[in-house]
């Protein structure tokens, strides 16, 4: 129907705002009491430090790595090759419906996209994509709220933080998404948001049902967005599914059940739904022994291992997992990863308190769901080469295992606090020692400058310094209005340069093969543009091709077959039939890459095309880049 468009959002948003505010609203007067630690002055002080240093050194790093990312555009695979594709797709188009496709290997097209929304909103809202380097900073402060909500629930909310900080500060989510449009921080907010709410509702009072139903339904609704993002959160979101099923109230746990199921299908089943329509299953990677797959398959199909099919070989672990956990997490890794292990085990003996426990149990679930994930190995068998890039599949559980060990009945005495605290802040000092975290052109002056812009207006917001000086009400709130103004004002005023700066030099600077760097000031010049893409060495730099705008119409070409297959065009004449029934204006012809090797191979669509006296050669910064403009329909019959 087209509604993804700014105005039906502004009306829909409204809409759904306003009913949960009437639906979920108590109109109870009790106060909810919440059990807490006692805090030591000195000791929650000490705490607090720790815990806002560790807050503004994250910060830097991902600020700096945004700012890397305005400065020359997001360069980072996966979100060149899928996330930002799919969202100017959205964009474009004004509809979620279709399935687009840019691989043949694992069909991305069927993932589900929640986080690709948030940057078609913001191509909506610009005409371009000047707000997708700074997307992952919402998230990662968020996540960071999430962690302190979940140590709050018992009075440790500043070392839950730390713990947070300490997973973000790892080399494979600054790294991955750092700048980029990454789903991982998501995902992990949306976990870790999850069970902070539900920790909240398991300590309310069931007597004010309104307010405890409201809650319950908010965390089911988080934990449904968890699985509308990332298909590696199905294990954590089910494990907490099941623990606040198991602990309601025998007597409300069949209607409690119905509400948090039905929050969850509403907010997470949208993606699921819409491949169970096109596809007949709504996982196609896996038939469940009835429901129907691809076919033909994709081509990866038989190579999506999980670390757990390892656990017989640990010659092959060690050869290939303690790499990767090096590179990802940093030397430090067996102190990290143990920590998160022994952590929610220390929790499961505060049986006295059934949250924490609960809580505990979901973080191991979800580490032990990870093991199992397919693609966590992924590669030919006895090469599991997406060791290197698949650890960031853990931040979830790694960050609820962290952010729930200061929790346990072990460390809530004053040394206890401290001695958690003091093993968070050295292996987090230990990790952004790094030196590859801070690259050589790396933006600090303009990262230190932003972060403490940041932590000003929160201060001023928090603490109201106003409130310690004898004004008037009237007055203060009319100086809180005109320093509003001039903030935004003021925004907009840098923003505005920003945007003119962001869009003058995006994809510009040389990176990665010199060809590949043509190619993207080539599509620079392009405006509505219809372009067809092939080759899988394509898919890992197609986005620039959508133009400064996002108004280019780039379309990954391939053949559709049952079930959601796709798969490369196997004939010259259904290639060129293809190209004129999609009224393409140009064609990038790209080598064949060979997966798990850097190896590229022919394209026989490249001779298909040239043959055609209707294809003239525009652009060939190399042979594996051949770049055609149509000047009319091809000729199928001549191939």
């Amino acid at each position: 129907m087209g509604l993804f468009r700014l105005v039906p959002m502004v009306v829909g948003s409204v809409a759904v705002g306003s009913a949960l505010r009437l639906a979920l609203t108590s109109r109870s007067s009790a106060r909810v009491v919440r059990p807490r630690a006692a805090r030591p002055e000195v000791t929650a002080a000490v705490l607090i430090l720790i815990s806002v240093a560790g807050l503004v050194v994250v910060l830097l790093l991902w600020t700096g790595r945004s700012l890397q990312s305005f400065e020359h555009g997001i360069t980072s695979a996966d979100s060149i090759a899928y996330h930002l594709p799919h969202a100017a797709s959205y964009a474009q188009t004004g509809q979620i419906r279709a399935i687009r496709y840019t691989d043949y290997d694992y069909l991305n097209g069927l993932y589900p996209a929640t986080s690709e929304l948030f940057h078609a909103l913001g191509i909506v809202l610009m005409g371009n994509d000047v707000l997708s380097p700074g997307i992952n900073l919402i998230w990662l402060a968020l996540t960071l709220l999430a962690a302190w909500c979940i140590g709050s629930v018992r009075g440790f909310g500043s070392t839950s933080m730390l713990a947070a900080a300490l997973v973000m500060a790892t080399p494979m989510m600054v790294g991955s998404n750092g700048g980029t449009a990454h789903n991982d921080v998501l995902g992990v907010f949306l976990v870790i948001a999850a069970v902070a709410l539900w920790m909240r509702t398991a300590d309310m009072p069931t007597t004010d049902t309104r307010a405890w139903r409201g809650c319950s339904i908010i965390a089911a609704v988080a934990a449904g967005l968890a699985v509308s993002v990332k298909l590696n959160l199905l294990a954590p979101v089910g494990a907490l599914t099941l623990v606040a099923i198991a602990l309601t109230p025998s007597g409300r746990r069949r209607s409690a059940t119905g509400w948090w199921i039905g929050g969850l299908v509403l907010a997470g089943g949208y993606w699921y739904a819409r491949n169970l329509i096109a596809t007949g299953n709504p996982l196609p990677w896996f038939s469940f022994g009835v429901l129907p797959t691809p076919h033909p398959p994709p081509l990866q199909n038989g190579t999506n291992y999980s670390l757990a099919d390892y656990a017989t070989y640990p010659r092959i672990l060690r050869h290939w997992l303690i790499p990767a956990l090096n590179m990802n997490l940093g030397p430090w890794w067996p102190a990290l990863v143990a920590a998160a292990v022994v952590g929610p085990l220390v929790c499961l003996f505060s049986k006295r308190d059934r949250v924490i426990w609960a809580a505990a149990l979901i973080a191991l679930a979800s580490l032990v769901g990870y093991t199992l994930t397919p693609v966590t190995a992924c590669g030919p068998w006895g090469h599991p080469y997406c060791l290197m890039y698949s650890i960031r599949y853990a931040a979830p559980a790694l960050t609820l295992a962290l952010a729930v060990t200061p929790l346990a009945l072990l460390f809530r005495s004053q040394l206890g606090r401290l001695a958690v605290s003091a093993v968070l802040g050295t292996l987090f000092v230990a990790t952004v020692a790094l030196r590859r975290l801070w690259t050589p052109d790396y933006h600090l002056g303009g990262a230190h400058a932003a972060v403490v812009l940041v932590l000003v207006v929160a201060v001023i917001v928090v603490l109201g310094p106003w409130s310690l000086i004898a004004l008037r009400r009237s007055l203060v709130r009319g100086t809180a209005a005109t320093l509003a103004l001039l903030l935004v004002l003021a925004a907009v005023a840098v923003g505005y340069s920003g945007t003119r700066d962001y869009l003058r030099h995006r994809y510009t600077d040389r990176y990665g093969p010199v060809a590949v760097y043509k190619v993207w000031r080539w599509a620079r010049g392009l405006h509505h543009a219809q372009i067809a893409l092939v080759g899988t060495f394509g898919f890992f730099f197609g986005y620039p091709l959508w133009g400064l705008d996002d108004s280019n119409r780039v379309a990954y070409m391939g053949q559709r077959g049952p079930h959601g297959s796709f798969r490369p065009i196997t004939s010259c004449r259904a290639w060129r039939t293809a190209l004129n029934r999609g009224h393409y204006g140009y064609v990038v012809t790209t080598a064949r890459a060979v997966t798990f090797t850097t190896q590229l191979v022919h394209s026989p669509e490249v001779d298909w095309t040239r043959t055609d006296p209707a294809a003239g050669l525009v652009l060939s910064p190399s042979w594996a880049i051949q770049v055609f403009r149509l000047t009319g329909p091809l000729r199928p019959d001549r191939c």
